[in-house]
């Protein structure tokens, strides 16, 4: 048997919101939003766009937390932990579970915590991690049973003897699991548990060579559940295992007849057909399945790729709309504030000029003096704005060596440092003379010029790899974009800056690049995989190359991120959107 498709029972992630919110109307005045967020979170879950259901769970905790709804706290924590699951991004799903594991702990929620304990217990199953799986499911067990829910007893017990059977290969233990589940779950009428439990029994009996009892938990089920695949699927198998060809090949065309909502179950049943009968020496029948096999792998895969495209744009149009609806209501207040300026404006216009025509004879006394008071702050005025320009323009300039010429030298120095050829050491320092030159003459990079930002950024990369042993990879998507040339030389310097840093401090060995631009940003990521820093500590919240680059990012109104990356490393992002005049197209 070459394929096992292991059915596991999770805490319900598509919970009716009702049921976790009762009463909220009475507690929350954000009650209505909470319930909102929570139910484009379902939406968008159910339509397989996790992104945006994950956006959306985020934003109902923190107005939960900001209300101090602990209950709510905690059952949104524990679906975002799901939609991380479900990614494949465990790490980050086991961060979310803790946290409403600990909410559930403090403020007594018990079967939420049961209900926690059985999505942390499915990724150590994922992460084969058999002990730690086994340890949750049984903590659930002992809730359901004194809180008698028994459709949770149920959930832990399919799940404890899955991972018995998947991790261990305890057959016995898995065996008894399963039967306990299908028992209960029959006395409440839990009809898709009992065809799981059933179904995994199924496969213990194959597994372990029993195949009378297989055969006869399969016929059961298809009693019970004669319109599902995956029974006739096992009858198929059994079949195939005990030589009776004619029998295989009759069912796996049965439940591929039904298959057709299940598409990853019959694109196994077509590559089990093709193999099937190009062991019996039907070729030709062979060759039919396997083409079919291999336009329904294709199309899942095109499939998969344009639902992540959809769920990229539904994100940043549902970010674009909130932004724009902020937007507005900004504008409606700046439009008050203006009205009652102008209000308050009239009437102190109206009161000086009463004011003037009282002391006009004593203005003219003092006029004199004040012409030569006028003059000096005048005077004052402008050699303070002239000492202001020169320290500006000496700053930029000097930006504008560190960031250019730094990197360059650097490379000359790693050089030396690995006793790379004279040749190759003339070569770097006469691009580092010719950089100075650029910086100096015009102070605007020619390849920035005439190709553009992610052009020049790539550019930039693609030399600087070439005359070092540092890998850097750049890759953009989207639009070709032109900027203000302005904008584009911050952006450049500050790309620029980056790399300078993780060159000199990451002891890293590749960089790689990612720059995205459509209509609404300009979104770029710089990863290394270096040894990473602490970002939160003193010393790298104050020092000079942070600081430039955040205060640099501020001025066109954009964001800047500094992670971590797994196992080592560290991403920096910058991101910029539309709405500063210095993104507005050329």
């Amino acid at each position: 048997m070459k394929h096992i498709f292991l059915f596991i029972l999770t805490g319900a992630i598509l919970t009716c919101n009702a049921h976790i919110f009762t009463g909220l109307e009475f507690r929350s005045k954000d009650y209505n939003k909470i319930l909102h967020f929570n139910n484009l979170a379902e939406k968008y879950l159910n339509n397989n766009q996790t992104d945006s259901a994950l956006y959306f769970y985020e934003q109902s905790y923190l107005l939960a937390k900001e209300n101090n709804l602990h209950e709510e706290m905690c059952f949104t924590l524990k679906q975002a932990g799901i939609i991380c699951e479900i990614n494949g991004n465990y790490s980050k799903s086991l961060e979310y579970l803790f946290k409403a594991d600990e909410i559930a702990e403090e403020n007594n929620l018990t079967e939420l915590k049961a209900s926690i304990l059985i999505n942390i217990g499915i990724v150590y199953f994922n992460l084969q991690k058999p002990d730690e799986a086994i340890n949750n499911y049984n903590q659930a067990l002992e809730i359901s049973k004194i809180t008698t829910d028994t459709i949770l007893m149920v959930k832990a017990l399919n799940n404890l003897g899955n991972a018995y059977m998947t991790l261990l290969l305890d057959w016995n233990k898995s065996e008894n699991y399963f039967q306990r589940s299908i028992e209960l779950a029959e006395k409440v009428g839990f009809d898709d548990a009992v065809m799981v439990g059933l179904n995994n029994l199924c496969q213990i009996y194959m597994n372990s060579n029993r195949n009378e009892l297989a055969s006869e938990t399969a016929i059961k089920m298809l009693e019970h559940y004669p319109e599902n695949p995956y029974i006739y699927y096992n009858l198929a198998n059994l079949y195939n295992q005990n030589k009776e060809i004619i029998k295989a090949i009759e069912f796996y065309q049965k439940a591929l007849a039904l298959a057709s909502i299940e598409p990853e179950l019959k694109q196994v049943l077509l590559k089990d057909l093709s193999q099937i009968e190009s062991e019996n020496g039907n070729f030709e029948k062979s060759l039919n399945y396997y083409q079919e096999y291999s336009i329904l792998r294709d199309s899942l895969h095109s499939l998969e790729q344009t639902k992540y495209i959809l769920e990229l744009e539904t994100r940043y149009q549902t970010l674009k709309k909130e932004k724009e609806i902020a937007e507005l209501k900004n504008d409606s207040l700046k439009a008050k504030r203006i009205n009652n300026l102008y209000f308050f404006s009239i009437i102190i216009l109206l009161l000086i000029t009463v004011f003037l025509i009282f002391t006009i004879n004593y203005r003219k006394t003092l006029t004199k003096h004040k012409i030569s008071k006028l003059e000096n702050e005048k005077t004052i005025i402008a050699t303070n704005a002239a000492l202001e320009g020169e320290e500006k323009e000496r700053e930029r300039i000097a930006r504008e060596l560190h960031d250019g010429l730094g990197g360059l030298l650097s490379a000359a120095k790693l050089n030396l440092e690995n006793n790379e050829p004279n040749d190759k050491i003339k070569d770097t320092i006469g691009i580092s003379i010719t950089e100075l030159k650029r910086i100096s003459n015009a102070l605007l990079p020619e390849t920035l010029l005439k190709m553009g930002l992610a052009n020049a950024i790539c550019s930039f990369s693609k030399a600087f790899s070439g005359y070092t042993n540092l890998k850097i990879e750049c890759n953009t998507y989207g639009s070709d974009n032109r900027y203000n040339s302005v904008f584009e030389l911050s952006v450049y310097r500050i790309t620029q800056e980056i790399i300078n840093n993780a060159i000199k401090h990451s002891k890293c060995t590749s960089i790689t690049i990612e720059i995205i631009q459509d209509a609404s940003r300009l979104f770029i990521s710089i990863a290394d995989d270096g040894i990473g820093f602490d970002h939160d500590s003193q010393k790298n919240k104050k020092g000079m190359g942070i600081q430039n680059i955040k205060k640099r990012v501020e001025v066109y109104s954009g964001r800047v991120e500094f992670n971590n990356r797994e196992p080592h490393g560290t991403e920096i992002i910058i991101e910029f959107t539309n709405t500063n005049d210095n993104l507005i197209k050329l």
